[in-house]
């Protein structure tokens, strides 16, 4: 199983390194994502837990022959909750993601005011929870990677000339990774231990799925940057080797992406 991650991971390198080689940048996009998501890990806890998220985004766009090409990184950080038996016990939520995608245009399906691009992916998200009352249970982490088939259909909506859009879009998980833990994170020390623990209980599974979809309206300016707002739903589940993790975000993308092409 390791064999195949070292695989996967120098594979992924050397396409991203030659995209990137080749590629001709057209914008950086800067955003801000406000959200609400909900998470249950039994690994930790049975317990739903629920809470208020805000994300920074930063990407970059390259559009070359009505082909696409985004990265994009992002950061999230929220607090989260569950009251159960009339106790209240909160976790904090630290996430990093990156994205990678490459879409083609087809033809067939597509017109003067009409374009569905086809293509596919990765996701790779990265969560470091801490939840206090678990004791030498309270941190979680984990990391979620998918190979994703995407999908991206867009209309021009202006009345004259072309600058404003709407767009679907839509992953979802063909090869869905996880590197979780065994029953329990069981990092820090216990009574009897004073050291803190590796991630040698961790293991790496093929399993589970994810769907990655969104809404979004752009509108270009006269200097040519692009105004966007987005609503992006995310959500998966990471049976791991043992023990889920069950994920789940609403959230709403305001964005400015600088045009330098």
């Amino acid at each position: 199983m390791r064999s195949l991650f070292r695989t996967i991971t120098i594979c992924v390198a050397f396409f991203l390194g030659a995209t990137f080689s080749y590629a001709q940048p057209a914008y950086i996009e800067i955003g801000v994502a406000p959200g609400l998501s909900f998470f249950r890990d039994k690994a930790t806890s049975p317990l739903f837990y629920r809470g208020n998220t805000l994300s920074f985004i930063g990407a970059w766009h390259s559009t070359k022959n009505s082909n696409e090409k985004l990265a994009s990184i992002s950061f999230t950080w929220g607090k989260h909750t569950n009251n159960y038996n009339n106790t209240h016990n909160s976790a904090k939520l630290y996430n990093l993601e990156f994205t990678f995608s490459k879409l083609y245009l087809l033809n067939k399906f597509s017109s003067e005011k009409w374009k569905t691009k086809i293509g596919a992916g990765i996701l790779s998200t990265l969560n470091i929870r801490e939840n206090k009352a678990l004791m030498n249970n309270s941190l979680g982490v984990e990391n979620i990677s998918n190979i994703v088939l995407s999908t991206k259909i867009s209309k021009d909506i202006s009345r004259l000339s072309s600058g404003k859009e709407l767009a679907f879009l839509f992953n979802v998980g063909i090869v869905n990774l996880n590197y979780r833990p065994g029953y329990a994170y069981n990092y820090l020390p216990s009574i009897e231990d004073c050291y803190i623990r590796s991630m040698t209980n961790h293991h790496l599974s093929i399993n589970g799925f994810r769907l990655n979809s969104g809404v979004q309206y752009s509108k270009m300016l006269s200097n040519r940057n692009i105004l966007r707002i987005s609503y992006l739903f995310d959500a998966y589940n990471a049976p791991g080797k043992h023990e889920p993790f069950n994920y789940a975000k609403h959230s709403l993308k305001f964005s400015l992406l600088f045009n330098y092409k």
